[in-house]
């Protein structure tokens, strides 16, 4: 199975560099032109189904990149963004201010966010995402392919878990937004070993 999975275009958040979690800012006018490009770098490609999280700059990214595509699709909150507590609708300036050490740790071992007030644990993040593949792997076969549209600290664990590394492993993933990562994961082959095809691809923005 390909995985095609999407990071959503630019929020109002996005453009401000406010931590946005679980909290749900609209896309920008400019998200909006992002999304309408993202068929671009999917052209060749023969596509099945699409999930999407239920945060409305992830839900409304795929509902225009579907206006091209015209696949089924379902929202899910397995995939949402995780839960940065307190933290949410802080611009970083002011996190890195207010929350020096938690700030420093963060940016030392990502998401790990124990130390931020009502901040989603790494744990129940991981048990989402592993119920989500488990949901995947029930409804398809390994010869079709799936979009994801989901956000950054999502994608990043569950491009680690498709991959097979522990989540603590500490490897730069970047991710833009509309940032096209495709990774061949077989669900029922035990003996394929999963492969990254393209990662962070943003080349349809520049048409």
């Amino acid at each position: 199975m390909n995985w095609i999975i999407i990071r959503h275009a630019e929020s109002n958040w996005n453009k401000k560099g406010i931590f946005q979690g679980q909290k749900n800012p609209k896309l920008s006018s400019n998200g909006l032109i992002q999304a309408s490009k993202i068929h671009l770098g999917l052209k060749g490609l023969s596509l099945d189904y699409i999930y999407s999280s239920d945060l409305e700059r992830a839900k409304k990214t795929a509902e225009i990149l579907n206006n091209s595509l015209r696949l089924p699709i379902e929202i899910t909150d397995n995939i949402r963004e995780i839960g940065f507590g307190e933290w949410e609708g802080l611009k970083r300036n002011e996190v890195q201010t207010k929350y020096p050490y938690e700030y420093n740790q963060w940016i030392r071992n990502g998401l790990i966010l124990d130390k931020i007030k009502d901040a989603e644990t790494l744990d129940h993040l991981t048990t989402r995402l592993t119920q989500f593949i488990a949901d995947v792997k029930l409804r398809h076969t390994d010869e079709k392919n799936i979009v994801v549209v989901s956000h950054g600290g999502t994608i990043r664990i569950l491009a680690k878990m498709l991959l097979g590394l522990t989540i603590e492993q500490p490897i730069s993933m970047s991710t833009n937004n509309t940032g096209i990562s495709i990774i061949e994961c077989p669900l029922t082959k035990n003996d394929s070993r999963p492969t990254i095809h393209h990662w962070n691809q943003i080349h349809h923005l520049l048409t």
